[in-house]
């Protein structure tokens, strides 16, 4: 064997034990559109306002672990000529554990008189108040702070790994007009929570990973990979070692 050769069979076992340890991480979300009410605008900086927002609201939050929250600004902007009442809903609660539904909870708030609710996700219905009330006056924008929480209750590995996704409804109704019951969810802007589209099966959701113990399979995986690259590698050059030594005494 030449060590040409020699040098490609070790390239290619690197090549495939990095493919085996970067696989997990392949799997992406599907594109979908979402809906959007046409008299508000959305924005997650305040400056930059869209029909929705694209990537999910907190699309760029990492793994959660419990005890921990995640906070994220959603923005809405008012382009009617009219003082309007704004509401924020629930809806398409996706959760791929249901130690995990348990544990995470929602809530919006607004600094305004307005009636705020912290939702868990397993008790979420069809069309979940999360805030209600809310003035919001002619071509004017408000910044509604959304935290998603996970309760410090779960210990091990419970819920590790699982997945979550949701939607937040935003609507808009005349001051002037009555809140009806379970109408926010029927017309308004949809704002997934980790982007694509809530109603997605869990496994396909890009949710917050649960991260709430020590796996160590994945680290003993590629530690044997690793250990077993090197032995070949050793091998390999004890066997040229050999050979050299071999020419020089001939």
């Amino acid at each position: 064997m030449s060590w040409r050769h020699a040098s490609a069979i070790i390239g290619a076992m690197l090549s495939l034990s990095g493919l085996m340890l970067l696989a997990p991480a392949a799997t992406a979300s599907p594109a979908t559109t979402a809906r959007a009410n046409t008299d508000i605008l959305v924005s997650t900086d305040g400056t930059h306002f869209a029909p929705t927002v694209g990537g999910g609201l907190f699309g760029h939050s990492g793994p959660i672990v419990p005890g921990q929250e995640h906070s994220a600004d959603l923005w809405v902007k008012n382009i009617t000529a009219r003082t309007a009442v704004l509401a924020l809903n629930a809806t398409n609660v996706s959760v791929s554990s249901a130690v995990l539904a348990r544990a995470l909870t929602v809530r919006a708030d607004a600094d305004t008189s307005s009636s705020s609710h912290t939702v868990v996700l397993a008790d979420a219905a069809e069309c979940t108040p999360l805030l209600t009330g809310v003035a919001l006056g002619a071509h004017a924008s408000i910044r509604l702070p959304v935290t998603l929480a996970m309760s410090a209750d779960i210990t091990g590995t419970e819920a590790q790994n699982s997945s979550a996704n949701f939607t937040v409804v935003v609507s808009l109704r005349d001051a002037a007009e009555p809140a009806l019951s379970g109408s926010g969810c029927a017309d308004g802007t949809d704002v997934h929570a980790f982007g694509g589209s809530a109603s997605d099966s869990p496994s396909h959701t890009a949710g917050p990973l649960a991260d709430t113990g020590l796996n160590i399979t994945a680290p003993l995986v590629g530690g044997g990979m690793f250990t077993m690259v090197g032995i070949v590698v050793i091998l390999v050059a004890r066997r040229f070692g050999r050979r050299s030594r071999k020419i020089e005494a001939l």
